[in-house]
């Protein structure tokens, strides 16, 4: 499945940041404050010590087994049949976090951007460009990220400076007002977001510098977290914890606050272009995860045959495991985390102490 096609460290960063910032951007904000509210800046911090962590945890995985993804690794440490299990349940896996992120971009669509437009029509249009990517191959993907990559940046900073003004310090005060729980409790929505980073590591055989692996996660999520937490913050002081905490996208709504002048104001169009970037990317990983690792797992040799039916699988799962949007914010909020604890903390955790145990390092 793996073509000698390779990529470098920085653009494997790239991928890393724009998969971190994902589909968080408009929807996480909302779901932190409403339970750790004026202090859901705290709850980011914390999450970002803790993706710090888990991508450290990937890096330590990937160096150790070096030109093999999560499926290979699987095999070779828990047996050829346990390990098919494993590699079956982490596809799945990828099939869901695809479905669910696509939808999600659907219903930003139809809700703010062309409320006319089915989002069926949108929903056969994004996947279609997902397809393409993955049928350019993984190189020219992560190109592609390095030349996007700093636009994201550009359009981030404009966002920030521009709505900086109206920042109202009170909105964070008091500190600490509940306590700590709530800080810990609103973290862990933003850590199941992280968790997901462990798809990242289907990747990892494209990396040429194995060595340096590491350091490209940790740079990646630190840079990442770091553009979540401004967003939150920012989100907080402008908003309130309150009106944060009660709308849909408040990212979304951060960004109409604009008004330069009265001259430069309505451009919430910058934080769009942001989101469709990081979407986009964060989709085709996930779904190249789930064609290539489903490939490896039935010893097919073009994962690129299953494109076109997986991804009708993705756009109907999209339409019936998300029937309100008021449904998926709440599974967001309540199951997502504990579900991606599975993939994204205990399996890694798995391959290694079974590793060391069999002496297979």
């Amino acid at each position: 499945m793996i073509d000698n096609n390779k990529i470098n460290t920085r653009q494997f960063t790239c991928l890393v940041i724009l998969f971190v910032i994902g589909d968080t951007l408009l929807f996480v904000p909302s779901d932190v404050t409403s339970i750790a509210k004026q202090d859901g800046w705290l709850s980011a911090l914390l999450a970002a010590v803790m993706g710090i962590f888990l991508v450290t945890l990937y890096g330590f995985l990937g160096k150790r087994f070096p030109s093999m993804n999560i499926v290979d690794i699987s095999e070779k440490v828990l047996s050829l049949w346990f390990g098919k299990i494993i590699g079956v349940l982490f596809v799945f896996f990828a099939l869901i976090d695809s479905s669910i992120t696509v939808w999600e971009l659907g219903d930003f669509m139809t809700t703010k951007i062309m409320p006319d437009t089915p989002i069926n029509a949108i929903l056969i249009l994004f996947l279609s460009i997902i397809i393409f990517g993955i049928h350019v191959g993984v190189e020219s993907l992560a190109r592609t990220a390095e030349i996007i990559f700093p636009w994201v940046i550009l359009l981030f900073l404009i966002l920030v400076l521009s709505v900086s003004p109206k920042i109202n310090l009170e909105n964070i005060q008091p500190v600490l007002e509940d306590g700590v729980k709530p800080v810990l409790r609103g973290s862990l929505p933003l850590i199941g977001f992280y968790f997901e980073s462990v798809l990242l590591l289907m990747v990892l055989p494209y990396v040429n510098q194995t060595k340096r692996i590491t350091k490209s996660f940790v740079i990646g999520m630190i840079t990442g977290s770091s553009a979540l937490f401004i967003i939150i913050l920012l989100s907080i002081l402008v908003l309130g914890s309150h009106l944060t905490s009660n709308s849909i996208y408040p990212s979304y709504a951060l960004a109409r606050k604009i008004n330069i002048g009265n001259f430069v104001q309505r451009i919430e169009a910058i934080l769009a272009f942001i989101w469709f970037f990081t979407v986009y990317f964060k989709v085709t990983i996930c779904f190249y995860a789930t064609t290539a690792g489903l490939a490896q797992i039935f010893k097919i040799k073009d994962h690129k045959v299953l494109m076109v039916p997986l991804a009708l699988i993705v756009y109907a799962l999209a339409l019936i495991t998300a029937p309100s949007t008021t449904y998926v914010n709440q599974f967001l909020l309540s199951i997502w985390w504990t579900f991606t604890l599975s993939y994204g903390l205990f399996l890694p955790l798995l391959l290694i102490t079974v590793a060391k145990l069999r002496n297979k390092y």
